[in-house]
């Protein structure tokens, strides 16, 4: 069974949504509402570094890391979209370089679910795991993105895109944090993603706790990508699931990191002791036009 061995995130310091306004081409009353409706006040911008710096710095994070890098068989980068074009070749190969890892490493990027392939990245290192069967096998997933662009950051009327990152250590099989249930949805074509994005992500989210074997009242704590409070609040209403349960912290401070807002939110909630051995509790991500995903584990 699929686990999270370590989990490590890099948040970098905040700038205030306003002060980014002129670079997006938001007017004030734009701000207004992303802040007032959305939820959305500072946006996490890692100024000064590059894609490998941003991974580096979640994964150097790994405490654990020293003692289990001779053990990790793949690094995989979930990406929002797949470089087509580099100046250099794709450093992923220098990135485990840097870490220590093996020298034989399977490295590759994944990014067929746009900002859900962080999840999409720790079921299929788990499915690779499992294939090789190779006694205490790891893999490495990274996520997290430059907002390098102004169409790139703003996404109308949703969100604001921000620069975390994230490191997570996959194991096949552990003591914690297992995976009960994975379930993505995608878009059908017919019906725009944005008008069918909150039905899409309930039958998403209740297929997954049915498939896990619980029921709602046996999530302790959804962990959001953090797209917008007001999204939340009705996803919620639908539910019936009290929006206390879903942990939203993060959303007004740090808007919302390419595939890493799930990692994030984790690593705050385990720091804070708000999960407890044996809580069963919930990822979700959300790949633009694309992908509803969904993950239950048990702590």
């Amino acid at each position: 069974m699929t686990a999270l061995h370590e989990v490590a995130a890099f948040v970098p310091p905040s700038v205030p949504l306003a002060s980014l306004g002129d670079h997006l081409g938001l007017s004030p009353m734009d701000v207004r509402v992303f802040e007032r409706l959305h939820g959305l006040r500072d946006v996490a911008m890692a100024t000064g570094t590059d894609w490998p710096d941003q991974v580096l710095a979640a994964a150097e994070r790994l405490t654990g890391l020293p003692a289990y890098a001779d053990r990790i068989r793949y690094v995989i980068a979930a990406r929002s979209e797949l470089p087509m074009a580099y100046t250099r070749p794709f450093p992923l190969h220098d990135i485990a370089a840097k870490l220590g890892l093996p020298d034989d490493v399977i490295c590759f990027a994944l990014a067929e679910h746009a900002c859900a392939s962080g999840l999409l990245a720790v079921h299929t290192a788990g499915r690779l795991l499992a294939r090789d069967a190779v006694p205490g096998g790891l893999a490495l997933v990274l996520t997290g993105e430059k907002a390098s662009l102004p169409e790139v950051q703003h996404i109308p009327n949703q969100t604001i895109m921000a620069e975390g990152a994230a490191a997570v250590v996959v194991g096949d099989g552990g003591d914690r944090d297992r995976v009960l249930a994975y379930a993505s949805r995608t878009g059908d074509g017919v019906v725009s993603y944005q008008d069918s994005y909150h039905d899409v992500f309930v039958d998403a989210m209740n297929e997954a706790v049915a498939t896990a074997g619980l029921t709602w009242d046996d999530i302790t704590v959804v962990l959001p990508h953090n797209v917008n409070r007001v999204s939340w609040v009705r996803i919620a209403r639908q539910l019936g699931l009290p929006i206390e349960r879903i942990f939203l912290d993060n959303v007004p401070k740090q808007a919302h990191s390419f595939s890493s807002d799930a990692f994030i939110n984790y690593a705050d909630v385990t720091a804070a002791g708000g999960l407890r051995p044996g809580d069963a509790y919930m990822m979700t991500a959300s790949g633009v036009n694309t992908v509803a995903s969904v993950m239950v584990l048990r702590h």
